[in-house]
């Protein structure tokens, strides 16, 4: 809904006189529906009052063959001079519009619109009024010569400056082709703000009836007039607006777009969960740093393995051997008959009882394989989750999809590139290793298994 301010009027033209709008002033209700998030279509209703000024200067029309009432020949002319008319109209009118809008900013608050489209107009009421001007008749009687008489009331001939009629004019509907621009405000989670310029431009001829000339002799041998808008002394009539628009826009049923202050809160509490991965991300940086410069004969077997790892697979194994403690490390076949390092880490270690959360003990675990895969960047590996048969088929799954996943995010936290890490998958209890009838049996197949490709380019 809103309102409009502008110049409205009709244009049309007259050869002995000014056409000029003068303010307009409009409201409207519409309903919009938007089938994607920047287009839509739109329509209602809207009340325009247009007003024109018509100034006619020297406007002259003769009558000749005339009689008067002793049956005396003459002929007239009749002129017009500094003739005001000031036209009204009321137009109730129907648009179609195609609609687009886009908002911008970090916040999304401030947008712009643009629409495009045509209006059936329909006028109900309007009004031809004579405001100024005078109507003078000059003549002569054939009989008595060239003379020319003037002022001669009783004769019919003299200037009249009190002749102002008025009356309703009739005007058929007609189309026009509208356009608008303007910007958008948001003012609420429902409500915004809509400021923008408009105009509308008639391309069809609204005038009814065309009657003749503005001037003509009624009864009695008395001048008539005739509204300029039914006379054939001007051509086709066109309404035409341009000017402001301002309204308000209430979105249906609210909106799901949080507002600027959820947003702001939203980006508030995405800095603060960034700053305390971080945090994190450098405490177990440290952490590891303190177990490996207090473990100096650790550090001094790995330095060992990394420089046997540009060699051979056998180089790997040895660096390996440090998860021995924790799990199996195998030499097994793999895709395309491939030399494989399968490493079967004990899930008891790494996860608490039906957890999926590393453990305490797990960064000891894993700190080796993270040295692995960064001194040796054309290494790539596999992951696998494996659980015991108790509980169902799909909480096994979930479970070891989620601890597979675990050991993917450390890996990655911990600086290993993602791209190193080829396939992560959760097994279930698929694939045991043992039976899962004893306890014992069940604790061999809670697992996680690391497939390592080492010559893989």
């Amino acid at each position: 809904m809103g309102g409009t301010l502008g110049s409205s009027g009709l244009r049309y033209t007259i050869s002995q006189g000014n056409v000029s709008n003068s303010l307009g002033f409009g409201g409207r209700l519409g309903y919009s529906f938007f089938f994607h998030e920047n287009v839509g279509i739109g329509t209602g209703v809207r009340i325009s009052r247009y007003r024109t000024n018509l100034t006619i200067n020297e406007y002259s029309i003769a009558f000749p063959g005339l009689y008067d009432g002793r049956d005396r020949p003459h002929y007239r002319i009749v002129t017009l001079s500094d003739w005001e008319v000031n036209k009204r109209k009321l137009f109730l009118e129907v648009p179609l519009l195609l609609q687009f809008q886009t908002k911008f900013g970090r916040y999304q608050t401030i947008g712009m619109y643009a629409n495009i489209g045509a209006k059936m107009k329909i006028p109900f009421n309007a009004r031809h009024r004579v405001t100024d001007g005078s109507i003078e008749n000059q003549g002569r009687y054939m009989q008595w010569g060239e003379t020319i008489f003037f002022d001669l009331p009783h004769h019919g001939f003299g200037t009249d400056r009190d002749f102002r009629p008025s009356r309703d004019v009739r005007l058929r509907p007609g189309f026009a082709a509208t356009a608008g621009l303007g910007v958008m405000i948001e003012l609420s989670r429902a409500w915004d703000l809509m400021v923008g310029v408009y105009m509308d431009y008639g391309f069809t001829d609204i005038q009814r009836h065309r009657h003749g000339p503005i001037i003509y002799l009624g009864q009695g041998d008395l001048n008539q007039y005739r509204s300029v808008l039914v006379s054939n002394d001007i051509g086709t009539v066109r309404p035409f607006s341009a000017g402001l628009e301002v309204g308000l826009r209430y979105r249906l049923g609210g909106s799901n777009r949080p507002t600027r202050q959820e947003m702001i809160q939203a980006r508030e509490q995405q800095q603060e969960k960034e700053q305390a991965l971080a945090q994190v991300a450098a405490q177990r940086a440290e952490e590891a740093n303190q177990r490996a410069a207090t473990a100096a004969q650790r550090e001094a077997e790995a330095n060992q393995r990394a420089e046997e790892l540009a060699g051979s697979l056998a180089r790997i194994e040895d660096l390996l051997s440090a998860l021995a403690r924790d799990g199996r490390v195998d030499r097994v076949r793999g895709e395309g008959d491939q030399d494989v390092l399968k490493v079967d880490l004990d899930g008891d270690i790494l996860f608490t009882t039906s957890q999926f959360s590393l453990s305490a003990n797990a960064m000891n675990v894993l700190v080796p394989l993270v040295q692995i895969l960064q001194e040796n960047p054309q290494t790539t590996i596999d992951i696998f989750g494996h659980t015991d048969n108790v509980g169902s088929l799909v909480y096994n799954q979930r479970l070891s999809t989620r601890r597979a996943n675990s050991v993917v995010d450390f890996l990655i936290d911990m600086g290993v590139d993602r791209r190193q890490i080829r396939r992560v998958v959760g097994r279930n209890f698929s694939e045991p290793i043992a039976d899962n009838s004893t306890e014992e049996g069940r604790a061999q197949n809670r697992r996680v298994e690391v497939w390592m490709y080492v010559d893989r380019q």
